[in-house]
């Protein structure tokens, strides 16, 4: 004898009106990131060619930029500092901080371009809330689980 499987009722954390918070996280998280970029009054100024000043961010624009160069023109990993004449390895244990940089410029064609840098930084900020929520689908998680 077969038994067909109850289905229990739906529960709230399965109404329709949950399509609408993801959404809005993101269009919340994408504001809190132009605010991290001081552009909220105008956002073309994320695209613009001003470099990041604050923390380490120039010192990462600047090894990404010649990780990038390197990678681009030589497919090698070392590259030459011509300001400071020396060589190095770009590798994680020296300077892993610059791989979000290496990669956007490397993108964009492995030039000094800090609109690329600041557009890179910019995406990945704003991409938490959706990255989490598919993670936590992912690992079968529903809406409204208690974490």
């Amino acid at each position: 004898m077969s038994h067909a499987p109850v289905s229990a009722a739906p529960a709230w954390t399965d109404h329709a009106a949950w399509v609408l918070v993801l959404p809005a996280l993101l269009a919340w998280q994408a504001w809190m990131t132009l605010g991290l970029f001081g552009c909220r009054d105008e956002p073309r100024r994320l695209l613009d060619d001003r470099p990041v000043l604050s923390g380490r961010h120039p010192l990462h624009q600047y090894h990404g930029l010649l990780g990038a160069r390197s990678l681009l023109r030589r497919g090698g990993l070392s590259c030459y500092d011509p300001a400071f004449h020396a060589g190095y390895p770009k590798t994680p244990v020296f300077d892993g901080g610059s791989r979000p940089a290496e990669l956007a410029l490397a993108a964009a064609g492995g030039g000094w371009n800090p609109a690329a840098y600041k557009a890179a930084l910019a995406a990945t900020v704003a991409v938490v809330p959706l990255l989490l929520w598919l993670t936590g689908r992912g690992v079968g998680l529903t809406r409204g689980s208690p974490i």
